[in-house]
C-alpha cells in the first residue's frame, strides 16, 4: 500500500484527525548497485520490501535537471518527493548562499531561481523541497556562514510566494548532532534556521554509526537517543512537520541481530505519543558515498536479520504498509537490490580503527563488488561465514587464535602465524621473509602471473609457511612457500580435511602503499577463486 500523496499534505495532528488514527510516510533514499540505473535500484528495494516506497529522497546540484522522466516516474506511481538542492553546480563550483541571497531580477542567478521554484510547481503535485541540506555540515563551509544560508533560503522562499506556489514545502534538514551542541557552536541548529514564518517542515538525518567512523564516539546509539534533543527543540516550533529525512544503522560484527533490533525498536518508536508529530521517515539504503569511511555500510539487507527487520517496519500499518508483512529466510542479498550480492569479512587487529593497509584492502574488495564487513580479531567466532574471509597481516595470533579452523568459507591469510592456528602448517614450519619478488612455479588461478613477479618497490617483510603434501604451491622466495592454496577436502596437516578453501599470500597490512600491480592481481585472483570455491 502506497501512502496517499494527500495525507503527506497535512500536519500530523491534520492527519491523525482526518483517518481517526495517527500514520507516517515511509520511503528511503535508494543508492544504486553496480550497473543499476535509479529506477531499477527503486524497483529492486520495493520488490525485496514488498511494497512500494510512500516517499522518494533525491539529492539534485544547482543545475542539474529536473524533473527528469525518473523523478515524473516517482510521481506518477504514487511516492512523494523529497528533494534537495545543493549550492554547487555539476563542474564542481560552488553556489555562494550571499550570491544567492544578492541575485537581483535579470541575473543569471535570479533567473535560476526562479527556474527552480517554477519546476517544482509544474511538478503538479505535493513536493518537499530543500536548499543545502545539512548547511552546517563541514564539506559546506564553502558556500558561506550561518547567516548567509539564512538569507538565502528567505529569498527562495521568497521568491516561490510571490510566485503563488502552493504544492511545494520548504523542509529544513539538519545533522542530529546539531541540536546537541551548545550555542557557542558553529553548528548549533538555531543559528542556521530561517525562522517558523519560512519554514514547513524539519528534517533531521540520524545515524547510528557504532565504530564505523573513527572520528566520531563509538558507541552504540537508539534511534531514539539520537533524535531526542531534535525532538525538544520541536517543542518551540509547534506548527511544523518533522521528519527523519535519512536514518540508518550499521551492523555490529559482534551481535548478528544487534541492527535488526535497532530497526525494530525504531519501527515501535512511533507508536508513542511523544512522536505523534513526526509526519515521515527516510530510510538511507545505502553505504557513505565517499572512501573516507568504507566500514559504514547502511543499506537495509546487510544480513537477514536485518531485511526481515526492515520487511516489517515497511509493511506496518502505521507507516502505510500491509498488516502481513511476509520475511525472508534466504540470503541477504538475493537480488540486485543495492547492496553486492558477494560477501567478504577481514578480519583485522584493531575493527574500531582499521591500519591505512586494512582500508585498502576494505576498499579493494568493495570496488570489486563485495559487500566487505570488517570484524576484530577478538570478535571473530567460528560461526563468521562469507563468500570470503580475508585474515589481515594485523589480528593479534594469540587473540585470532584456532576460531577459524573449521569454519566452511574459503580463508585467505596473510599473517603467517595464523597458519598453523588454519591447520595450515606446522608451529615450526613457518616464519617471514624479507624480499620484494616471487617466484610463480606453479600455473595455478591464483598466481597472478608467471616467473619472477615483482610485488612491491621494495623488499619487504611476508610470510612463508612450508604445508602439507596436498597443498598446491604457487610462489616461492629462496626456495621458501609464499603462496600455497587447499582446495576443500585437501588434508591439512593433522590429517583432517580442509572444511573449506584457504590460502596464504605474499603481503603485510604494513606494506601494501609500495604494493605493484602484481600483488593486487595475485590478491585480485585469490579473491575470485575463494569466491569460486
Amino acid at each position: 500500500m502506497v501512502a496517499p500523496v494527500a495525507a503527506i499534505t497535512l500536519s500530523a495532528a491534520e492527519q491523525s484527525a482526518a483517518d481517526g488514527a495517527h500514520q507516517l510516510a515511509f520511503g528511503a533514499y535508494v543508492r544504486p548497485g553496480s550497473g543499476q540505473t535509479k529506477q531499477q535500484a527503486v524497483q529492486a528495494l520495493e520488490s525485496q520490501l514488498g511494497r512500494t516506497l510512500g516517499v522518494s529522497r533525491e539529492f539534485l546540484l544547482w543545475d542539474e535537471a529536473f524533473p527528469t522522466t525518473y523523478h515524473n516516474w516517482l510521481r506518477d506511481g504514487g511516492r512523494t518527493l523529497i528533494v534537495s538542492a545543493k549550492a554547487k553546480r555539476l563542474n564542481g563550483t560552488s553556489v555562494p548562499w550571499a550570491s544567492i541571497a544578492n541575485a537581483t531580477p535579470g541575473s543569471v542567478l535570479h533567473d535560476e531561481l526562479i527556474s527552480w521554484v517554477d519546476r517544482l510547481a509544474a511538478f503538479g503535485v505535493p513536493i518537499y523541497f530543500t536548499l543545502s541540506h545539512e548547511p552546517e555540515a563541514s564539506t559546506n563551509l564553502s558556500l558561506g556562514t550561518d547567516a548567509e544560508f539564512v538569507a538565502a533560503w528567505r529569498k527562495l522562499v521568497t521568491i516561490a510566494r510571490n510566485r503563488n506556489v502552493t504544492n511545494v514545502k520548504f523542509m529544513w534538514i539538519m545533522t542530529d548532532y546539531a541540536f546537541s551542541l551548545p550555542p557557542t557552536e558553529r553548528r548549533f541548529a538555531d543559528k542556521w534556521y530561517p525562522g517558523d514564518a519560512w519554514v514547513d517542515a524539519a528534517g533531521i538525518d540520524p545515524y547510528n554509526w557504532n565504530t564505523c567512523r573513527p572520528d566520531t564516539p563509538n558507541s552504540w546509539r537508539s534511534l531514539a537517543t539520537l533524535i531526542e534533543p531534535f525532538r525538544l527543540w520541536s517543542v518551540n516550533h509547534p506548527n511544523l512537520e518533522l521528519w527523519l529525512t535519512e536514518f540508518a544503522s550499521v551492523e555490529d560484527p559482534a551481535d548478528p541481530t544487534r541492527k535488526s533490533n535497532w530497526i525494530d525498536a525504531a519501527r515501535s518508536l512511533f507508536n508513542n505519543p511523544l512522536y505523534a508529530r513526526f509526519t515521515g521517515i527516510s530510510y538511507y539504503h545505502g553505504e557513505h558515498p565517499t572512501a573516507q569511511y568504507p566500514l559504514c555500510k547502511w543499506w537495509m539487507n546487510t544480513s537477514t536479520n536485518s531485511l526481515n527487520a526492515s520487511i516489517s517496519l515497511a509493511n506496518d500499518p502505521l507507516y502505510g504498509g500491509s498488516p502481513t508483512p511476509t520475511t525472508t529466510t534466504t540470503s541477504t542479498t538475493t537480488s540486485t537490490t543495492q547492496a553486492p550480492t558477494t560477501t567478504a569479512i577481514v578480519v583485522v587487529g584493531d575493527g574500531a580503527n582499521p591500519a591505512a593497509g586494512d582500508v585498502t584492502v576494505i576498499n579493494r574488495l568493495t570496488s570489486r563488488g563485495f559487500h566487505t564487513s570488517v570484524i576484530d580479531d577478538a570478535a571473530v567466532t567460528a560461526g563468521a561465514s562469507a563468500d570470503v574471509i580475508v585474515v589481515s597481516s594485523s589480528v593479534d595470533s594469540n587473540v585470532f587464535g584456532t576460531k577459524l579452523r573449521t569454519t566452511a568459507s574459503p580463508v585467505l591469510t596473510y599473517k603467517p602465524f595464523s597458519l598453523p592456528k588454519l591447520g595450515m602448517t606446522t608451529d615450526a614450519a613457518m616464519g617471514t621473509i624479507t624480499t620484494a619478488s616471487v617466484d610463480i612455479v606453479l600455473a595455478h588461478p591464483i598466481a597472478g602471473g608467471t616467473g619472477n613477479i615483482a610485488l612491491t618497490t621494495t623488499a619487504k617483510a611476508i610470510g612463508w609457511g612450508t604445508p602439507a603434501a596436498s597443498a598446491d604451491i604457487m610462489g616461492t622466495s629462496s626456495g621458501k612457500p609464499t603462496i600455497f592454496s587447499y582446495d576443500k577436502n585437501d588434508l591439512l596437516v593433522d590429517g583432517s580435511p580442509a572444511p573449506s578453501c584457504r590460502a596464504t599470500l605474499p603481503m603485510r597490512h604494513d606494506s601494501l602503499t609500495t604494493a605493484t600491480a602484481n600483488m593486487w592481481a595475485t590478491f585480485d585472483a585469490a579473491t575470485d577463486w575463494a569466491n569460486a570455491c
